[in-house]
């Protein structure tokens, strides 16, 4: 077939539903980290909360990533929920961002059990359930103390 005769289907692939997006594969989807950056103080009584998102430069395009958290005391009380959005596309800006989830009652500490609710990754129309595919991990991370000598 020559590449003419492609161009004459393009309208009726448009026209059945048949895309790049629609075609892309459940295993073709990048797998999407999470981390738990920090908790500060933001102000008047607000406390931040900054996680990490990101992929693998090279391994495609995660799209509109949700992802809905609930954290929980040590013994298991619920203390919050919210949800964390990014954006993450195949390019070398896109494949990371710094999300933040600011709340008055976000002030807690290290005892804090976070658990991953849902996480979907949408690409055109199409929603990918992220817990489904194992396509979300954990980036463990804890960050340093800093510690000014005397």
């Amino acid at each position: 077939m020559k590449i003419s005769q492609y161009a004459k289907l393009l309208p009726i692939a448009a026209l059945i539903g048949v895309t790049p997006v629609t075609l892309l594969a459940q295993n073709e989807l990048p797998t999407v980290a999470i981390r738990h950056i920090s908790t500060t103080y933001a102000n008047q009584g607000i406390c931040s909360l900054r996680f990490g998102l990101g992929k693998f430069i090279g391994d495609g395009d995660a799209g509109e990533v949700i992802i809905k958290l609930k954290f929980i005391d040590p013994k298991g009380r619920e203390l919050l929920q919210g949800e964390l959005f990014a954006s993450l596309d195949n390019s070398e800006t896109g494949r990371y961002q710094e999300v933040f989830l600011e709340d008055p009652n976000a002030c807690l500490d290290s005892s804090t059990k976070v658990i991953v609710l849902r996480a979907t990754a949408k690409i055109g129309k199409k929603k990918f359930d992220l817990l489904k595919l194992h396509k979300l991990v954990i980036d463990d991370f804890k960050p340093m103390a800093i510690i000014i000598q005397k």
